[in-house]
């Protein structure tokens, strides 16, 4: 299930029960949505029809406003774009999916497929560049629009990222 607390009142103000088991979770810049992302076993290792969906929800209540399922595997990260142009969606695939917030959560972009999974990301502030990490310790860097790589990363070091998640 998931459950929106109140940490003033603490207590539970909503809940929702979830046909799947999720992993990932992102509120809006603005705090008015809920981003889910599903995927990961109950303890059996079975795969089901909700690993790799998405979901948005209302934050006031809780309202599906969109599901949808690009990513084959869990999904592993996702996160809005602080610039709240885009949802960004990582997963064990080893694949980024940015959707169009202006689009109705459309699919604008993806990107290649890397040699791991998709462990963690993080999206820079003015929304145009995700940095993406892998276990096996590689970080690929994608232009957000397009999902392209770019290969000269010395020439985005002082980009300011809206999270740090690089290791």
């Amino acid at each position: 299930s998931l459950r929106v607390w109140s940490i003033h009142l603490r207590k539970c103000m909503r809940r929702i029960k979830l046909d799947g088991s999720s992993r990932a979770i992102a509120w809006s810049p603005d705090g008015s949505f809920l981003a889910l992302g599903f995927g990961g076993s109950n303890g059996d290792m079975t795969v089901t029809s909700k690993d790799g969906a998405y979901m948005i929800l209302r934050a006031d209540n809780l309202e599906v406003l969109q599901e949808d399922r690009k990513a084959k595997q869990d999904i592993s990260d996702l996160k809005f774009s602080q610039c709240g142009r885009y949802l960004i969606v990582g997963s064990i695939d080893g694949k980024i999916y940015v959707h169009s917030i202006e689009k109705a959560y459309m699919l604008s972009a993806s990107s290649d497929k890397l040699a791991d999974d998709i462990v963690w990301f993080d999206v820079s502030k003015n929304g145009d560049l995700i940095q993406a990490g892998t276990p096996s310790g590689e970080i690929a860097l994608f232009e957000t629009q397009t999902c392209k790589r770019l290969s000269n990363m010395l020439a985005y070091k002082d980009v300011e990222f809206s999270t740090m998640n690089k290791p």
